[in-house]
Formats: structure tokens, sequence, C-alpha cells
């Protein structure tokens, strides 16, 4: 919803745009006081959902920041504050040194779905680097290191799939 905010309603009416932000506010106001949500903030439960989930409510924030009034950028900067805690409890608690990503290679890819746009804009929003960390750049090594041709499309069973099916081969991404 944010990504679809931010590149395609630039050219909504004000209705349309208000409907919108109003859907995303729902969202970022849930989000916090329910278990699904702020549970990836402990273990067991720490994974890539969290960091999506958190990347997405960046991006949501960021999205929307220029069209709320200013007395809701406090509001607005809590929410940001939660889901950048649900980032860097994945990366803290999942992302290895070495950069394997513990769950595995599709979630590893999978969180760069969300990631990689969120950080570039929070670079571009308030100069903050989510992904200076080198594990970040460990775990690109890691995931081209793991596709290998050689491997013939197979991952190791860590919570993404079995070695079997050869996901990486046939998977949409």
């Amino acid at each position: 919803m944010a990504l679809g905010y931010d590149l395609a309603f630039a050219a909504a009416t004000t209705a349309e745009r208000d409907e919108v932000l109003a859907e995303m506010r729902t969202y970022l106001d849930f989000m916090p006081a329910h278990f699904n949500y702020f549970s990836y903030q402990y273990n067991p439960y720490a994974g890539n959902h969290g960091l999506t989930v958190g990347a997405s409510m960046g991006l949501a924030v960021i999205a929307m920041w220029d069209d709320v009034p200013a007395t809701e950028h406090a509001a607005l900067a809590s929410h940001m504050a939660f889901g950048d805690a649900l980032v860097q409890k994945c990366a803290t608690d999942i992302l290895g040194n070495d950069g394997a990503y513990k769950e595995g290679v599709l979630y590893g890819g999978w969180i760069f779905r969300m990631l990689a746009p969120y950080a570039e804009a929070r670079l571009r929003f308030d100069g903050t680097d989510l992904v200076a960390d080198p594990r970040f750049a460990r775990v690109a090594e890691w995931l081209c290191y793991e596709t290998l041709p050689e491997g013939s499309g197979r991952t190791n069973n860590l919570n993404d799939s079995p070695w079997s099916t050869r996901p990486l081969a046939l998977h949409n991404t």
C-alpha cells in the first residue's frame, strides 16, 4: 500500500488520497498493539516476517509524512521506531556474522524485497543507513553463492523449503 501510494497517487483526487492515508494509518495504529506484530521483537518469533512488517511500516510513514499535518508526525515517528525495532531484531538475531541468513536462502532473499526500498527511502528521508552493518553486504554475497548453477536450484532445508524441490530453480522471483 505504501509503495502504491507513493508511486501512483500523485494524480489522485484529495478524497482518494485521504482514503488511502486513512487505511495506512489504521494499519500503523493497529500493529504495535497486537501480538501478531509486537511478538516479532522477541524470540522465538523474530524472523523474516518482523523485518518485512517493520520495513513496510517505515515505508508507509515515509510515503505519508508530507501529506499529513505536522501534528501527526510524532505518532508517525513512533510507528517508524516500532518498525525499525522489528528490522533490527531480525538483523541482530537472524543475520549471521558470515552473511548466512539463518532462515535459509528463500527467506534471505525475501527480506530484501521490502528492506531494499525501505533502506533507500530511509537514507533519503533522514540519512539513516539501515544497512550500514557489513552483514548486509555479506548476506548479498551469501545469497549469490547459494544460488550458483552448481547447486541446481536446491536450498538448504533451513525453515524455507525441502532440498528436493529445487525451489530456486522454479521460484518465480
